[in-house]
């Protein structure tokens, strides 16, 4: 007589259970099975690959799905708990993936009407299975299937053969490999579960002659593009361990968050990933389920925006017990977020997750470009937080976090701002680990400014962003204004009809010089072949120099070395206020204050025609120079004070005065006006009545050079 499975309670739940699943959702539930049976057989020690097949029919075969694994095998007298409803083992396991007794039998029933299971255990000398068809499932009368011995399946498997089909291969095959190694990734991660062996999973479709047509190993998705900044402590970390004990729930639930910033923003993979049992249920979560939103109670992050999507959070929970005490529902897709254990997590969740939220969100402090360059490979990344997360198994509060002030990125964020209107690389006090940030902010700061254009592997500092050393204590708008002075004055040196370099420039200024004035000259050329467009022969652009600025390729290339180079006959960037400090004062009682530098005495041997001193010249002849030697004198630039008491302007020069043969002696001279005397100069200069001191300094400078130049008599000028 033959043996029979009794399959109660009843059919009709069969067909109920069918509406709440999907064909990915049933393969799921299969794996799931099969992942439980691996820990209750193997203790997850050995190997396990689990594989699906999709054979094609024909006329004289059945179309048919096949899942199969090599886990253990089930026992003959437990056999029927695979396919009776309400039935399972699953609570004699720690960590079971199951919960609810349902996952096999409603899987089996959405895939098709059709199914035989078998399986033979790792220690039986042979195996059982039985059948099921769409004729038993209608059949209210017969619970019972009959119960067959197979021979010719190896020991340690299982099999599930599925035909009749219920939706077509193609309409979910090609999300099956994506949404499996989604919700697998920690047991297919080799590195991940280390007290497990590994997980392999596999799809094989094959033609009605039994041919192997497509072959697909499942693999994890590709890690997460952590960043792993060390500027303010803001690198990816993991916090295990947590326990969620509590009144309300008798066994113990674990839980351990993983938070960081992405190295760039992604709508995509932003939000938080939840698992329950390593098996992941939501992905990219920004709603109450992960703790975002603004509702009442103190456990919530703030409403989640697109300011944020460089926030990632992991949130895990794990039990021992029974798995129905986590917050996913039964068909493991979603989370409650009401449940007791939610509740108990969120208080975590929010302190954990917090400051990473408020540095997302903090785009002005904390741009992308300051967290972008710290990938796992980055030198100065900080990574050990995360691979070896931190043990909060008896811990009551977070005392693990970044710094939500962002000090380190305020100071990389001013240095950048500070040296891209030079458009230089400076890194001036900066920390040499902050350099990848600093980098990255400059060229975003560059691109804006001049669109910086960079080769192919090119990255900055190169020849058209040189590295120099800018004053560390060099703010914004002081490098704006030595910006445009250098830019002009590059700017009037490249657009000369041949072209010059100016050099001997302070080290910093003259690479500031340089750029500009390579920029000007790539543009002068540029210009002129868009005159000439494609007569490139005709095209006069060596500018006297004898120089092809255009290579073989057509690309335009500058090479400062190929200019004439000369240093200016006065150079007033050397002058600063620093000169005059320590010096003393001498009151003429005629208007002028001098303020002497170390005299040098003066030679009693000069002689011959002299030219008037330029202190006369200020005064019309009215005020005799001080210089009673007939030494030559001359009007250096450089403003040596700019401060005055109310209703006074002050202008400020240097005399160099001694004779031919002698060395310079050099007299500082400061002319206070009044403001009448104010308006009078500036309207005998020509200038505007709002000109600056500096200009009516530089005006009057040019004029006195000419008049030095003109043939007079010691003494006065007529």
């Amino acid at each position: 007589m033959t043996e029979k499975y009794d399959l109660k309670p009843s059919k009709q739940a069969y067909q109920a259970v069918k509406s709440d699943v999907t064909p990915v959702s049933a393969f799921k539930e299969l794996i799931d099975n099969a992942l439980d049976n691996w820990r209750r057989v193997l203790d997850g020690l050995d190997p396990v690959s689990i594989e699906i097949e999709y054979h094609e029919g024909d006329e004289d075969t059945e179309e048919e799905i096949v899942i199969r694994d090599n886990s253990g095998g089930v026992e003959e007298e437990d056999l029927r708990i695979l396919f009776a409803l309400g039935q399972s083992k699953k609570d004699t396991i720690d960590g079971s993936i199951g919960a609810y007794g349902v996952g096999a039998k409603k899987a089996i029933v959405n895939l098709g009407d059709k199914a035989t299971i078998r399986s033979r255990h790792l220690y039986a000398d042979t195996g059982f299975g039985f059948t099921i068809d769409e004729d038993w499932l209608e059949d209210d009368t017969d619970w019972s299937v009959d119960k067959v011995q197979y021979d010719d399946i190896d020991e340690g498997v299982t099999e599930i053969r599925i035909s009749d089909l219920n939706t077509p291969w193609d309409e979910y095959s090609e999300n099956l490999t994506e949404d499996l190694s989604k919700t697998y990734q920690q047991f297919l991660a080799q590195d991940k579960l280390e007290e497990l062996e590994q997980v392999s999973m596999t799809i094989r479709q094959f033609n009605a002659d039994g041919e192997k047509t497509r072959a697909t190993d499942i693999e994890p998705p590709d890690a997460v593009e952590w960043s792993f900044t060390p500027m303010d402590n803001l690198y990816a970390r993991r916090y295990e361990g947590i326990p969620l004990d509590s009144r309300e729930f008798d066994d113990r639930v674990i839980l351990n968050v993983t938070v960081g910033l992405m190295q760039k923003s992604s709508a995509e993979d932003s939000g938080a990933d939840i698992f329950c049992q390593n098996r992941k249920v939501l992905t990219g979560v920004t709603d109450k389920r992960a703790g975002f939103g603004t509702g009442s109670g103190s456990s919530r992050l703030g409403k989640f925006s697109g300011q944020h999507r460089r926030l990632r959070v992991i949130i895990e929970f794990e039990t021992d017990g029974d798995a129905k005490i986590l917050p996913w529902d039964a068909q493991k897709s979603d989370i409650d977020p009401y449940s007791r254990v939610s509740r108990a997590a969120y208080d975590w969740i929010r302190r954990i997750v917090k400051p990473y939220y408020t540095a997302a969100g903090a785009f002005n402090d904390v741009p992308t470009t300051l967290t972008r360059p710290y990938g796992r490979n980055c030198e100065h990344s900080v990574t050990e937080h995360l691979d070896n997360g931190y043990d909060y198994s008896d811990r009551e509060r977070v005392v693990h976090k970044p710094d939500v002030d962002f000090p380190d990125a305020k100071m990389i964020g001013q240095r950048a701002a500070a040296t891209a209107p030079l458009g230089v690389h400076s890194m001036g006090d900066l920390p040499e680990e902050f350099e990848p940030a600093y980098r990255e902010e400059l060229l975003r700061l560059l691109n804006d400014e001049y669109d910086v254009t960079l080769h192919e592997g090119e990255t900055i500092p190169c020849e058209t962003v040189p590295v120099t050393d800018v004053p560390a204590d060099m703010e914004e708008d002081e490098a704006t204004d030595m910006k445009e002075s250098l830019s002009e004055k590059a700017a009037t040196h490249a657009h000369e009809t041949t072209p010059r370099r100016e050099i001997g420039l302070e080290t910093w200024k003259q690479a500031v010089y340089d750029v500009h004035l390579r920029r000007e000259l790539y543009t002068r050329i540029e210009d002129q072949l868009e005159t000439v467009e494609e007569n490139l022969e005709e095209a006069d652009i060596d500018f006297g120099l004898g120089v092809d600025w255009v290579n073989e390729d057509g690309d335009i290339v500058v090479d400062l070395d190929d200019l004439e180079t000369f240093e200016p006959e006065e150079d007033s960037e050397n002058q600063s206020e620093s000169d005059s400090e320590g010096e003393f004062e001498n009151d003429d009682g005629d208007g002028f204050r001098t303020d002497n530098g170390d005299e040098s005495e003066a030679d009693d041997s000069g002689g011959g025609e002299t030219t008037p001193d330029d202190d006369s010249l200020l005064t019309d002849g009215e005020i005799e120079s001080d210089n009673e030697t007939g030494e030559q004198s001359g009007l250096s630039g450089g403003l040596i004070s700019s401060d005055s008491e109310e209703g006074q302007s002050t202008i400020g020069m240097e005399t160099a005065t001694g004779s031919p043969s002698d060395g310079d002696s050099v007299t500082q001279r400061t002319l206070d006006l009044n403001d009448d005397e104010w308006e009078t100069l500036v309207d005998a200069l020509g200038l505007d009545e709002d000109a600056t001191p500096e200009e009516v300094r530089e005006q009057l400078l040019d004029t006195l050079s000419i008049l030095r130049q003109l043939p007079t008599q010691a003494g006065t000028v007529e």
